[in-house]
């Protein structure tokens, strides 16, 4: 699996733990990341103020991943999925809005193919990957999960904006189930380490 990353403005800034960690899940899984050196803000910034300036800014960045081939990014900001995910909604079925983005966008040499899908990567995590496959890889790295800026009002919007409550509360389950799993297995492996240390270091009568 290729996906194109994009950080967004904040992660580079203020979490670069958070995409280490992300980049070691990726590796750990078999994800495959681009990193497009050209990609810019996704736009959020610019909404209050300017939607044109906002679908350009998010166009042009899903632009880039067209132009590499690729037909899935990755984001790892709350704020930058919800920015590129409407943007691609609006631009796919709205065609007269569409042809005005492309008019701007050749001005850079750039046109919106409708081509790329837009992720967050808990949800490439839970819905590509699956939740025992990342069990099975490497369960103990997972706890990067609990660390991903991502809010529930933001979910409800990924993808084709079908992304509805009751899978939502799927969805949370799951990745907190994930984090259980992975809890009790580390008790169990104490445990039997501990019983084991004793059968070895203990007399009969002491145990």
């Amino acid at each position: 699996m290729r996906f194109a990353l994009f950080l967004g403005c904040t992660v580079p800034a203020r979490s670069r733990n958070y995409e280490m960690a992300v980049r070691k899940v990726a590796e750990v899984l078999g994800v495959e990341f681009v990193d497009i050196g050209d990609f810019s803000c996704c736009g959020f910034p610019m909404k209050a103020v300017s939607q044109e300036t906002t679908l350009l800014m998010a166009a042009r960045n899903l632009c880039l991943a067209e132009e590499k081939g690729l037909d899935t990014i990755c984001a790892v900001c709350s704020a930058c999925t919800s920015i590129l995910t409407e943007t691609s909604h609006e631009l796919n079925h709205h065609q007269e809005l569409r042809d005005r983005v492309n008019e701007k966008l050749k001005e850079i040499n750039h046109e919106y193919k409708g081509t790329v899908k837009v992720k967050h990567f808990n949800r490439i995590l839970y819905q590509d990957i699956g939740i025992e496959n990342m069990i099975d890889a490497h369960y103990g790295i997972l706890q990067v999960q609990s660390r991903g800026s991502i809010q529930p009002s933001a979910v409800q919007r990924l993808g084709d904006l079908s992304f509805q409550r009751l899978q939502l509360a799927t969805y949370v389950r799951a990745n907190i189930r994930l984090r259980y799993v992975h809890r009790c297995r580390v008790r169990q492996e104490e445990s039997v380490g501990d019983r084991r240390w004793l059968l070895r270091h203990q007399p009969p009568h002491a145990l």
